[in-house]
């Protein structure tokens, strides 16, 4: 079990604990392929003076090659092709029958290192793509019109592992764009990662839901060793009924750790843990001394934006209900994260709850309340809260990077609960951390 200080101590080395597989070392969420000193002329629509150095390169191309053109049986290339093989898919629309099932170690991907290729599920039954062996990798792809799940990851007998979701446009699923599960056998989906990649549910795909609004980002259940990094999460959110979170890992979810993510007009951002419900993954150590169930242990959120600022959400029933939540969460790590809203969250820009929720909630640059309810028990540091519309650089433009003249955030962090760099990469060296997610 990994404590908080543990965690901040392995991020202070620059996130390289093994997780972050991508051999680089912490970069901006915008998925530009450059190192520069910008003004600023990188993707990720900010207006800030920021030094970016990228983590969201091209993929290399393992195995056998297999060139896939639109018109071919997809479905049966992937059936066909031996562990190890890579299925390069040709640009354009590759209509198909869900689901995709990936029962191998096989890599599917566009040409280049753009999403050029994109599966099209046609809002056919079910997952769009079941992934249900170990090593497989989807990378520089779109996905888009599930009748459920863009991305359903379930063990059929043993644990999978090493799945990697890279680059990837996850556009309008049915329900969620990726849901990781057990088996119900004692098999569990460990050690993967969803990075560098766009997930929206856009005014199209948000109005071809129908009954309740069952749809978000990434849902992990009982999973290990799972990192959420340098994406972009977009749209999740119904006019009538709460939609799910952009991140969630809850029922026992283990070391996850989300990082450097944007997350734009969303319901709920990351939820770390839910509700103190007996039901979910149990572990032999114990974990914080726990015999009881618990629904998160040792999970990190760090370096996240998350905003809602669009007027049709605004309108809706949802607003931003929750920033960040953690509940039922022993040894969290919540630090270094932006939240706005234009309304008072129903739930907080943050919260914990649950006496059996501890760790650390800290420097934290939030627009309304950072709350503790029943009996919650992390440390609660240099947070501010209930900062200004001023505090953000350009929210018209989406930019919710902090304003140079925010003054009550700059320099004003606790050095005990910092990370080494910000959103954007840029080192927090220039005496105490500045608070939130970006560093001035």
């Amino acid at each position: 079990m990994r404590s908080p200080a543990l965690l901040l101590s392995l991020v202070a080395l620059a996130c390289t604990n093994g997780k972050d597989t991508s051999d680089e070392t912490d970069a901006p969420p915008d998925g530009d392929a450059d190192t520069d000193t910008d003004a600023d002329t990188d993707t990720d629509a900010d207006t800030d003076a920021d030094t970016d150095t990228d983590v969201c390169g091209e993929l290399a191309t393992p195995g056998t090659v297999t060139n896939v053109p639109t018109s071919a049986d997809l479905a049966s290339l992937i059936a066909g092709a031996s562990p190890g093989a890579t299925l390069v898919l040709a640009p354009g629309t590759h209509l198909v029958t869900p689901p995709l099932v990936l029962d191998k170690a096989i890599t599917l991907r566009s040409e280049g290192g753009e999403p050029t290729a994109t599966i099209d599920g046609a809002r056919g039954a079910g997952p769009l793509v079941e992934i249900r062996a170990s090593g497989v990798t989807l990378a520089h792809l779109g996905l888009t019109r599930s009748g459920t799940d863009l991305i359903h990851v379930q063990p059929a007998g043993a644990n999978v592992e090493d799945t990697r979701l890279y680059g990837l446009n996850l556009i309008d699923p049915g329900r969620y764009a990726v849901v990781l599960e057990g088996d119900g056998a004692d098999h569990w989906v460990e050690g993967g990662e969803l990075s560098c990649s766009t997930i929206e549910l856009s005014d199209n795909g948000r109005g071809a839901i129908r009954g309740e609004c069952e749809t978000g980002g990434i849902d992990g259940y009982g999973v290990r060793d799972w990192v959420v990094r340098d994406d972009h999460f977009e749209g999740f959110w119904c006019d009538t009924d709460p939609a799910g979170p952009a991140v969630r890992f809850t029922y026992g979810s283990r070391d996850v750790e989300v990082y450097r993510n944007v997350m734009a007009d969303v319901a709920r951002g990351v939820v770390l843990g839910e509700s103190r419900d007996q039901i979910g993954r149990t572990w032999s150590d114990e974990p914080c001394g726990q015999t009881t169930v618990l629904q998160s242990i040792s999970a990190g959120a760090w370096n996240n934006i998350v905003f809602a600022y669009d007027s049709e959400l605004a309108a809706s029933n949802d607003v931003l209900l929750v920033g960040i939540a953690a509940e039922s969460a022993c040894d969290v790590t919540i630090v270094h994260n932006s939240v706005y809203a234009p309304t008072p969250p129903a739930q907080g820009a943050i919260h914990q709850r649950f006496a059996t929720t501890s760790g650390v909630v800290a420097n934290n640059l939030v627009s309304h309340d950072v709350l503790r309810q029943d009996n919650a028990t992390a440390t609660v540091s240099a947070n501010v809260e209930n900062a200004p519309f001023d505090t953000w650089w350009f929210p018209a433009q989406r930019d919710f990077h902090t304003a140079p003249a925010a003054v009550m955030a700059i320099d004003q962090g606790d050095p005990s609960y910092t990370v080494a760099d910000d959103i954007d990469g840029e080192p927090r060296d220039d005496g105490a951390p500045d608070v939130g997610a970006d560093e001035k």
